[in-house]
């Protein structure tokens, strides 16, 4: 189920339908990615690998992006699993740190792993959030999108997406 809002109104609600394909893309290092087919969610055209040690999801945008660390196994609750400086502009980049827990969140039925993503620019200002919630065995169960609001003022959910059922094929 995905939600979609602008400040603090829901805007759409929809049910979508993810899967992933067996088209596979290889990168520069060995590492297979699987292409996701998501027509109307977070993740349409891009590409996942999970790390052969199960403790992360790599994720690249498409075939001409780096990957990066979608989601990854924390030792410790909050503890900072990576961090990213985005300098597009560079007099003020933005910074982005990667927080992960171990106590399990239940979304659903689902006992979840949470990550957050949190990126503010060099003045402290927050620009973004996303949480993210893994459940082992059958992965992406809720992914919650904050920004800023028309205002420019405190984060406010843009858009959520929530599992609501899986099937596993082998």
């Amino acid at each position: 189920m995905d939600s979609a809002f602008d400040d603090t109104t829901l805007e759409a609600a929809y049910l979508d339908t993810m899967t992933v394909t067996k088209n596979p893309y290889q990168d520069q290092t060995g590492t297979i990615y699987l292409e996701l087919n998501d027509p109307y969610g977070w993740f349409d055209g891009s590409y996942i690998s999970v790390d052969p040690s199960n403790d992360a999801i790599y994720e690249v945008d498409s075939p001409y992006f780096q990957p990066y660390t979608f989601f990854g196994v924390a030792q410790s609750d909050g503890q900072v699993i990576g961090q990213g400086t985005d300098f597009t502009n560079p007099a003020c980049p933005l910074i982005t740190n990667q927080y992960g827990w171990v106590t399990p969140v239940t979304i659903g039925q689902y006992s979840c792993l949470e990550n957050l993503e949190y990126t503010a620019d060099c003045n402290g200002n927050p620009q973004e959030e996303i949480i993210s919630y893994v459940s082992p065995g059958t992965g992406v169960v809720r992914i919650v999108h904050f920004l800023p609001d028309s205002t420019s003022g405190p984060l406010f959910e843009d858009y959520s997406q929530t599992l609501q059922s899986a099937q596993i094929a082998k």
